[in-house]
């Protein structure tokens, strides 16, 4: 369980934090190169605030099954990264990058995809994505 830390620019790549409770945590600019976050809880609930992850490179991360529920994902790379059946509701994704994700099954209700980079990821197979239409069909 991670709580009200600040993990700036960590060095996590490769961290195996499968079920992690992850609580008011700042991890702008954090390196989570292939990290591990499967089933990990990072979003906003009762008595949570949710994680804030701007900038940070998740390039290949592992998040099937997270819940990433009004967490802040701003400028985050997640190229190539599984979000298979996460929830994003309500995620802030302002210039992520989503190239290549697999995001089958992932919850995107409330989250605007306007500025996001969805080359190559499969929106068809998401659930409650609004994909604008100028980005429908990108290959």
């Amino acid at each position: 369980q991670i709580r009200d830390s600040v993990l700036i620019e960590s060095l996590l790549s490769g961290a195996d934090m499968r079920g992690a409770d992850i609580r008011n945590t700042h991890m702008n600019g954090a390196k989570l190169f292939r990290a591990r976050l499967d089933g990990a809880r990072l979003g906003a609930g009762a008595d949570r605030v949710p994680v804030v992850l701007n900038l940070a490179n998740m390039r290949e991360a592992s998040l099937v099954d997270a819940d990433l529920r009004g967490v802040s994902l701003r400028d985050v790379n997640l190229h190539h990264a599984d979000l298979t059946r996460a929830d994003l509701e309500g995620a802030q994704l302002l210039g992520a990058v989503l190239r290549h994700a697999d995001v089958t099954d992932a919850n995107f209700k409330d989250v605007a995809l306007v500025t996001v980079n969805i080359t190559f990821a499969n929106f068809s197979k998401a659930r409650n994505a609004e994909v604008p239409a100028f980005k429908q069909n990108v290959r």
